[in-house]
C-alpha cells in the first residue's frame, strides 16, 4: 500500500471517530466503523479473528529479520515492516494521537474496519500471510544457494551442504506449517476458554456461598470471591466497577452484594480506574469484561502501570492498596 495514501487514511478518520466516555473496548463502534486493535505506539490488543493472523506475521517477519530479507509479497512492491502495516493491508484504518500523560508519552494507535467486513478482512489477511510466507521460503533457498555458488573448495562445499540442506528443509517445514498450526491452536484456544469459563464462573459461585457463610458465622477470614473480598479485619470490600463497566448483572457476586447492602452492614466500594492510554481528551481505562468469569483475578491482576483505585470510604484506600498487593504477589 503506497505510504501516502496510509497517511491520507489516517488523517481522513481522525475527526471523525472520537471516545465518548475514554475508553477503548474490542468491538465498539462509531457509525460504520468497529474497533479491531489498538495500542501504544503498536497495536497490542486485538479482535479474536485478528490476533492468529497477527501472530502468524511476526513469526514470518522474525524469520525474516533473520535472513535479511524484505517481508514483501513481490518484488517493487513496499516492505512489511510492522503489525501496523500488516494490519492496514486488511483494511484497518487507524487513527492516531499524541499522548501526553504522566504515564506514557508517544502515538496511540487506534485500528478501525468498516462493519460487516470483519470475514474479508480475515480471508485477505489469509492469503496474505501465505502469500508472504512462500515469499520467504523462495527467499530463504536463493540466499543459501547463493552463498554456496561462492564457495570454491570443494571440500568446504560438501561440508556446507551436509549441514545446512537438513537445517534448510527444516526452517522451510517449519515456515509453512506455522499458519496451520496457528488456526489449529486458535480453534483448541476458544474450545478450552468456553470450557474455562464455565469453570471459573463456578468456581466464583461457591466462593460466594463461602463468603456468604462466614458473614452468617461472624468469621473473620480472608474470601475471594472474583470482585468480592472478605477480609481478616473482617469488612467486605468489593470492585463494583472496572475502568466503568459494573459487576456483571444477574451473577454471583452481584447479587450477594445487593443483599449485603440490604442487611445494612457495612461495605467497602471500589472502583478500579487504571489508565492503559489516553486522547488529548482524556484517559483510557482497562474496561472490565461482559461475563463474571473474566472478573477472577480483577483484585490480583497486575498492569504495567500502577493500579489506580477511587474508594469509597476513602479511609480504607490504604487496606484496599495491602489487599491488592498481597493478591497479587500469592498469585
Amino acid at each position: 500500500m503506497n505510504k501516502q495514501r496510509e497517511y491520507s487514511q489516517e488523517v481522513s478518520i481522525k475527526h471523525e471517530v472520537n471516545s465518548d466516555d475514554g475508553n477503548l473496548d474490542i468491538g465498539m463502534q462509531k457509525g460504520n466503523l468497529i474497533l479491531v486493535c489498538h495500542g501504544d505506539d503498536q497495536p497490542d490488543q486485538f479482535a479474536g479473528w485478528l490476533e492468529p493472523l497477527v501472530n502468524s506475521f511476526e513469526r514470518l517477519l522474525l524469520r525474516a529479520s533473520e535472513f535479511d530479507v524484505d517481508l514483501n509479497v513481490q518484488d517493487g512492491c513496499d516492505s512489511i515492516n510492522d503489525v501496523m502495516e500488516f494490519c492496514q493491508q486488511l483494511g484497518i484504518q487507524f487513527d492516531s494521537t499524541m499522548w501526553e500523560g504522566s504515564l506514557t508519552s508517544g502515538i496511540y494507535r487506534v485500528g478501525w474496519l468498516e462493519v460487516g467486513g470483519e470475514s474479508a478482512a480475515a480471508a485477505q489477511g489469509l492469503g496474505l500471510v501465505r502469500s508472504l510466507e512462500e515469499h520467504v521460503d523462495n527467499a530463504v533457498r536463493s540466499t543459501v544457494i547463493e552463498e554456496l555458488r561462492r564457495i570454491d573448495d570443494l571440500e568446504e562445499f560438501i561440508a556446507r551442504t551436509a549441514t545446512d540442506r537438513p537445517a534448510l528443509l527444516t526452517t522451510i517445514e517449519s515456515l509453512r506449517s506455522s499458519l496451520a498450526t496457528a488456526e489449529i491452536a486458535l480453534e483448541a484456544a476458544n474450545q478450552k476458554l468456553l470450557g474455562v469459563a464455565e469453570s471459573v464462573s463456578q468456581d466464583i459461585d461457591r466462593a460466594c456461598v463461602r463468603l456468604a457463610a462466614a458473614l452468617l458465622s461472624g468469621e473473620s477470614r480472608r474470601e475471594v470471591a472474583g470482585p468480592l473480598v472478605l477480609w481478616d479485619d473482617g469488612v467486605v470490600y468489593a470492585i463494583s466497577s472496572w475502568g466503568n463497566t459494573p459487576i456483571p448483572k444477574g451473577s454471583s457476586p452481584a447479587i450477594l452484594l445487593h443483599d449485603i447492602h440490604k442487611s445494612g452492614r457495612q461495605v467497602v466500594l471500589v472502583k478500579d480506574k487504571t489508565v492503559i492510554g489516553g486522547w488529548l481528551s482524556g484517559p483510557i481505562y482497562r474496561r472490565g469484561p461482559s461475563d463474571i468469569s473474566g472478573w477472577a483475578r480483577v483484585w490480583s491482576l497486575r498492569e504495567k502501570q500502577e493500579r489506580a483505585f477511587s474508594v469509597d470510604p476513602p479511609e480504607y484506600a490504604d487496606s484496599v492498596r495491602r489487599i491488592h498487593q498481597v493478591l497479587a504477589s500469592s498469585s
